[in-house]
């Protein structure tokens, strides 16, 4: 089974050259989704082999969905690129994808010390929190970006969102759609490089979207 890893990226030089190096014995191929960096992320890529995929228009779901599209793989890993997850556990959570039968894996972040500001934290349980109640869910960590899972399944997914609301999006819609799903814990640190979340602005926005995915699924209950 081919197995590829999928990040976007908007200057991200500081941690992509440390994210790709740790992936490579992992899968077969990392691509990039860039979107219109201005540093050296493009050129730290090149020269560690990885492929770049170019999405002009800003967004983070609209970044996976260009590359999801893009991309030919029987399994894709998704992560950030900023080094802040761990990619220790990738190859057994593999191996448990493929030996159980599982369709998508979620990694809930367990975080370190300094790795996350106290807000974003708060952000992070209340919009997980909101998540399980509004669709009658379980989900640890519903705002994590890093997935295992088999890209068959993306062909039964209408998929809406073009910003950081994707990452809650997809794993509701998975969970919704019975397909197999499971959380698995992984190590998260202090990012490389500056931060774009703002977590105000991004953490309304987010919760707003889960009201409309709501009316969504409510009104069109296959997808």
């Amino acid at each position: 089974m081919k197995v590829i890893a999928l990040i976007p990226t908007k200057n991200e030089e500081q941690g992509i050259g440390k994210v790709i190096k740790e992936l490579k014995p992992c899968v077969d191929e990392i691509y990039i989704v860039d979107c219109n960096s201005t540093d050296r992320t493009r050129e730290i890529t090149r020269k560690l082999g990885a492929k770049i995929i170019l999405e002009p228009r800003k967004g983070y779901g609209r970044a996976y969905k260009t590359g999801f599209k893009k991309v030919k793989a029987d399994i894709i890993v998704t992560l950030d690129a900023d080094g802040s997850y761990s990619t220790r556990k990738i190859k057994k959570y593999l191996e448990l994808l493929i030996e159980k039968n599982i369709d998508f894996i979620s990694c809930n972040r367990i975080f370190k010390e300094k790795s996350i500001g106290f807000s974003h934290k708060i952000g992070n349980r209340v919009l997980t929190l909101a998540t399980n109640i509004l669709f009658g869910i379980s989900l640890k960590d519903s705002q994590s970006g890093m997935w295992i899972f088999k890209t068959k399944l993306l062909k039964d997914l209408k998929l809406e969102s073009d910003v950081m609301s994707f990452s809650e999006e997809i794993k509701i819609r998975i969970i919704k759609a019975n397909f197999r799903f499971k959380e698995l814990p992984v190590g998260y640190y202090e990012r490389l490089g500056r931060a774009k979340l703002n977590t105000f602005r991004d953490g309304i926005s987010n919760l707003l979207f889960l009201f409309k995915l709501k009316f969504l699924l409510n009104s069109y209950p296959k997808q």
